[in-house]
């Protein structure tokens, strides 16, 4: 049984090595001998084993090779190996490795995926060597491939690097949720610095003052206030006051202070609701102090 060396996580016993290496080569590879010692160690190694013709046909496979594929070995010999093993994305390069054994070269290893019965697919290893012709009755160039199931290794490589995508993506998340937060919490308390007055959420009415007159009780509307200090006050409102001077009703529903104000500032501001105006009132003076019931 192979010894399997662990180096970057992949195995990188190499079973071309291990094959080739017991492979009975006399000096006269003519007198290719001993084919019962290659049928042996075909069908034992603990790797795939496809001899083929340089044009793909499969002439030989080993055990591994059928227990891995689901296929029999009279299922896939006489086919070409594109068609019967190799998925689409992996078959051109693949083909381009056998030309290149074919020329003479060995090729180190290259990875493609090997199709199975089952519908499924393995990543495969390969490594590969040109065979003696005398080795076989048609004397046709013969190619010898190797190879080594790395699925599980390949699977968790590329689940590395999904892990890591999503950790990247996750922290910049993160940090543009914190400058949003900060952001949020920055311009509260820059108020609080520059603006000493109180806010307060809720409505109050306004009315426009003609002629100093006290406005009749419908001229008054309702509007959301800002904020409300010593020297007056703000509040939200869609559309720009069209009085300069108003009057604002302070107080509860059974006794209210009338003050009047002028109107300093219109600022537009963005809020949860949408754009609108923010607009500033310096109080001016004293109307009255009226209670509805005396009205």
């Amino acid at each position: 049984m192979p010894e399997y060396e662990a180096r970057g996580g992949l195995r990188e016993w190499d079973p071309l090595t291990a094959f080739s290496e017991n492979l009975p080569m006399p000096a006269d590879t003519s007198n290719f001998a001993c084919p019962s010692t290659v049928e042996s160690l075909l069908h034992t190694i603990d790797a795939l084993v496809l001899v083929m013709e340089p044009d793909g046909t499969i002439a030989e496979v080993n055990r591994t090779c059928e227990k891995l594929s689901g296929f029999g070995a009279d299922e896939l010999c006489g086919r070409n190996v594109a068609s019967a093993l190799l998925t689409q994305d992996s078959h051109v390069e693949f083909m381009q490795n056998v030309r290149r054994v074919t020329n003479g070269e060995t090729i180190d290893r290259f990875d493609g995926s090997l199709l199975t019965k089952r519908g499924d697919s393995s990543r495969i290893r390969w490594t590969g060597l040109p065979l003696p012709v005398a080795e076989f009755e048609n004397d046709t160039p013969s190619v010898l491939l190797c190879g080594i199931d790395v699925t599980t290794e390949h699977r968790a490589l590329v689940e590395l690097e999904e892990a890591r995508t999503i950790n990247t993506e996750l922290r910049q998340e993160v940090e543009q949720l914190k400058t949003v937060v900060e952001e949020s919490a920055e311009q509260p308390r820059q108020e609080r610095r520059s603006d000493r007055r109180r806010h307060y959420p809720f409505e109050q009415a306004l009315a426009p003052l003609v002629d100093r007159r006290m406005p009749a009780e419908s001229d008054f509307f309702r509007v959301k206030f800002y904020n409300l200090g010593a020297r007056g006050f703000s509040y939200l409102n869609r559309t720009a006051p069209a009085h300069r001077d108003v009057v604002v009703s302070l107080g509860s529903e059974d006794m209210q202070l009338m003050l009047t104000a002028q109107v300093k500032h219109v600022t537009d501001r963005n809020t949860v609701e949408g754009k609108t105006l923010l607009i500033g009132c310096e109080f001016t003076g004293r109307m009255a102090t009226n209670s509805r019931d005396e009205k």
